[in-house]
């Protein structure tokens, strides 16, 4: 009972230190690699920070999963999935529990724990390949989207599927809000070239979205809200949109004129580019094809800085919630922080 209140505490002081912390242009062009990890040479597929900070586990094309301290910077450890491989990699509560997706397009979830390297549960359902998945904030839940069409809730406590929203287009993705009292799903409309953004509240899918917003922009691959809120970030080819996360309302576009469309959507097997909010939501982060990283305003669209690092595209960004770090993924894995 104590441990479950000191982890409640430090959820509720991390949420606090995100919602205050404050960035500003020269902090932000103060950011700089500090730790590289070249590892095996594979693409990295996924990056994820534990709840509570501590924690960054990254999954690799090869089969690999990587393990680090984020307060040293340092490597933890290396583990592999020869049977199923691991594609998209989330944290549960535990800073050594993760749940991940295979690499086979077998629709597979497994729920790992990093400490013992043991699978404590398999999740079984979908039929095809998983394209979007995230634990709850709030609780033991998670969901699952897949090109089965079909969207799935999970339990960590059970391996039957606990709810299910069928009949979705075939690339429908989606994400929570930062309380876990909304689930957010963005889908082609069968009907025009526009996209469908519906919010869920996530204790009761059955009634249906409490509102649906249609928006003009390319197929999204992805979405995430802002730390504090108020921000819904749409991935979606050569452009990032930023929407108003209460109201549906578009409030900036990101876009790239200068880059090959497919070499950032996705198209043609490739994978897509995936950006991060920073902690305060002010700002975002995006790899492009160049093997550059650059950061924009997140209302204003404005390009505060771009860096060169990566001499492969870093398609894999994730800011750390409530401290100023961040990683980016190509090849290599790269921590950056600023040059104080």
């Amino acid at each position: 009972k104590r441990k479950e209140e000191n982890t409640t505490k430090q959820k509720a002081a991390n949420m606090e230190t995100r919602n205050k912390l404050k960035l500003g242009d020269e902090n932000i062009k103060l950011f700089q690699p500090a730790r590289l990890f070249h590892e095996s040479g594979a693409q990295v597929n996924c990056i994820d920070i534990s709840f509570d900070g501590s924690h960054l586990v990254s999954s690799r094309d090869d089969d690999s999963l990587h393990l680090y301290n984020v307060f040293t910077g340092e490597k933890d450890k290396t583990l592999k999935n020869k049977n199923r491989g691991v594609d998209i990699v989330r944290f549960t509560h535990h800073d050594n529990a993760i749940i991940c997706s295979d690499n086979r397009n077998q629709g597979v979830v497994e729920y790992w724990s990093l400490y013992d390297n043991q699978i404590l549960r398999r999740f079984t359902g979908h039929t095809a390949k998983i394209n979007s998945m995230q634990m709850s904030p709030k609780n033991d839940t998670f969901f699952t989207t897949s090109y089965d069409q079909s969207l799935r809730l999970w339990d960590l406590r059970t391996s039957s599927c606990q709810a299910m929203i069928p009949n979705l287009p075939s690339k429908a993705v989606g994400t929570f809000d930062p309380t876990g009292d909304v689930l957010f799903l963005a889908m082609s409309d069968p009907n025009s070239s526009k996209q469908i953004i519906k919010p869920y509240s996530s204790g009761d899918y059955e009634k249906g979205p409490f509102v649906t917003w249609e928006v003009d922009c390319p197929p999204v691959t992805g979405m995430k809200v802002s730390n504090n809120g108020k921000y819904l970030m749409l991935y979606c080819g050569l452009v990032v949109m930023v929407l108003d996360a209460y109201r549906g309302e578009r409030l900036s576009n990101l876009r790239f004129e200068d880059e090959d469309p497919n070499s950032i959507s996705g198209e043609n097997g490739t994978q897509p580019f995936e950006p991060a909010f920073s902690p305060d939501g002010e700002y975002i982060v995006i790899g492009r094809p160049s093997g550059n990283i650059v950061m924009f305003k997140t209302l204003s669209a404005e390009r505060v800085t771009e860096w060169k690092c990566h001499t492969t595209p870093p398609k894999v960004l994730n800011f750390h919630p409530s401290r100023v770090f961040f990683a980016s993924g190509s090849d290599e894995l790269v921590f950056w922080i600023p040059d104080m």
